[in-house]
């Protein structure tokens, strides 16, 4: 019966030092910082610094601050010793930032050895346009109507703008209230011809040029079609917008 008793006490024992012991999943040679004889270990911060390097040269922007948080890496194994050359690209068409996911190929003198996974959540803050005041439909923007401020764009939709040149002496499309982002979709080129407006109508060869007056049925945008009429015979034909007060027909 003490014998008995004596064997349970020592499986108890060993039960217990199990469970306490700390958990070894396969530690790769790298993240303890060790490598075998011949071999070389790609850190994790010069992995980082690939991540990065890569997320700066697609967007090659001047200004952006690129944050990378909760990096992960799949795959990292030593590699044997050699010219090293990491090739980095990405396997689907997501903008790079949010969530992101790259492929590198880890080559030793021309050849590959590895293939790496390296992922984490990018953010990436740059001057976007505000509304300065409560903006009306119709308005054309100016710069006193708009300003820049910095925010996360990995949380904004990628509508929104931050170039000023492709916002200013553009029409807003509908209300916007003051300190609102500008979207592209709120925006949309003014008019050159408005409907009703009168126009010179130009008939232009090598030989002759005949010029008419007639009146615009629809708005349009420089280098559109549109139907106008002929004031002088009434017909009505499809010209070319060529300035606000002259349209073009070919013949």
């Amino acid at each position: 019966m003490m014998k008995r008793g004596g064997t349970i006490i020592a499986l108890l024992c060993l039960w217990w030092i199990f469970l306490s012991a700390p958990p070894v999943f396969g530690i790769e040679p790298e993240a303890e910082g060790k490598c075998k004889p011949g071999y070389q270990c790609l850190s994790k911060e010069r992995l980082m610094e690939v991540f990065k390097g890569y997320l700066s040269r697609h967007w090659a922007k001047p200004g952006l601050d690129i944050q990378v948080s909760k990096f992960r890496i799949r795959g990292n194994r030593s590699v044997p010793v050699g010219n090293l050359d990491i090739r980095v690209f990405q396997k689907d068409r997501k903008e790079l930032r949010g969530y992101v996911r790259l492929v590198a190929l880890i080559v030793i003198e021309g050849e590959v050895k590895s293939r790496l996974v390296l992922s984490g959540w990018v953010d990436i803050f740059d001057s976007v346009i505000c509304a300065s005041r409560d903006l009306r439909k119709g308005e054309i923007l100016g710069i006193e109507d708009i300003y820049l401020e910095r925010r996360n764009i990995s949380r904004l939709s990628p509508s929104v703008l931050s170039d000023v040149n492709k916002a200013l002496g553009l029409m807003i499309k509908h209300n916007v209230k003051r300190g609102f982002l500008i979207k592209t979709w709120m925006l949309q080129k003014e008019p050159v011809v408005k409907r009703g407006g009168i126009v010179t109508i130009v008939a232009e060869s090598k030989a002759v040029k005949v010029t008419v007056p007639g009146r615009v049925l629809e708005k349009g945008y420089m280098g559109q079609l549109v139907m106008v009429q002929n004031t002088m015979s009434k017909k009505r034909i499809y010209a070319k917008v060529t300035g606000s007060d002259t349209v073009r027909v070919d013949f």
